[in-house]
């Protein structure tokens, strides 16, 4: 199939359309699942469960931006926590923590630190004082 002249002098412009929809569209759900996070971070104390079907909501959180994933895990950390869901794996809070050492966000990063210590405190891992000096 040929295309006109005057079709490829808009074939640019409609490629720039389609591509300045995308990228808005991404930026548009970032939003959408920061808002959603913040809005489970709010509610997390008072309202675990109902922080936890929050970030149900969520996609998988690999397919999160490095500071979605970091406030993901620190909200669901805690919501497990408040609702005495015990769990023996530490990572998700370990990796909130790498992010938000590096962050200027103070309240994050000593609530990570809190939630971490909490973790590995209840772990039955023999080397949890060698671990918790580091901290």
């Amino acid at each position: 199939m040929r295309l006109s002249p005057e079709h490829r002098r808009l074939l640019p412009v409609i490629i720039l359309i389609c591509v300045g929809s995308l990228l808005s569209g991404c930026r548009r759900t970032s939003s959408a699942r920061l808002q959603l996070l913040e809005r489970a971070e709010a509610i997390v104390e008072e309202n675990p469960d109902s922080a936890l079907t929050l970030l149900s909501a969520l996609p998988d959180a690999a397919t999160l931006s490095p500071s979605e994933r970091a406030l993901r895990g620190l909200v669901l950390t805690r919501a497990l926590d408040k609702t005495y869901c015990l769990t023996d794996n530490d990572s998700v809070i370990a990796w909130s923590y790498d992010y938000y050492c590096d962050s200027k966000d103070l309240d994050r990063r000593m609530m990570a630190t809190f939630c971490l210590k909490d973790k590995i405190s209840k772990s039955d891992s023999p080397r949890v004082s060698d671990y918790l000096k580091l901290l």
